[in-house]
């Protein structure tokens, strides 16, 4: 990895719950075999990873604006998901390059407060939504996460 890509993270590798969010979040979404899904601002690819497991045969689509992030994702997916995880570079603020309609489903994590006009990136999604799509939008609640990291001092974590 160049300096740059060394230094980006989006959520610590070393918190044990980060995988476990993602997990969670994928398995929200709830994709089935053979489905078309979507991550919108993917990062570097971690939710990625359970989705694939869940379409199959279908297609996970990873979309984020950062270049960095996005090289990251296809380094983890380079290998054994091949077919089965495309990644794009795409402007969230703006028109998503998917077509109206073509997406079951769609996992949004820690993307929305961030963007200048939420609701037309709301209104996006749901052009590129299907019928009966689904969409799992979430942000973390970092005053719980606080509660629950493993610090004495700011938590209750083990032992407190």
């Amino acid at each position: 990895m160049d300096g740059m890509e060394s230094e980006l993270q989006y959520e610590s590798p070393l918190d044990p719950a980060v995988g476990e969010r993602h997990r969670w979040l994928a398995g929200l979404l709830a994709a089935r075999p053979g489905e078309l899904v979507a991550d919108l601002g993917c990062g570097d690819g971690v939710t990625l990873d359970v989705l694939a497991g869940q379409v199959g045969d279908g297609l996970v689509v990873g979309l984020d604006t950062a270049e960095a992030a996005l090289r990251l994702a296809a380094r983890r997916h380079g290998a054994g998901r091949a077919g089965r995880v495309a990644l794009a570079h795409a402007d969230l603020r703006a028109r998503l390059p998917l077509e109206d309609g073509s997406l079951d489903g769609v996992v949004c994590h820690n993307v929305l407060e961030s963007l200048p006009d939420p609701d037309g990136f709301l209104r996006e999604v749901h052009r590129v939504l299907r019928p009966g799509g689904r969409l799992v939008l979430s942000h973390p609640d970092y005053d719980t996460m606080v509660f629950t990291g493993g610090c004495r001092a700011t938590g209750r974590g083990a032992g407190s």
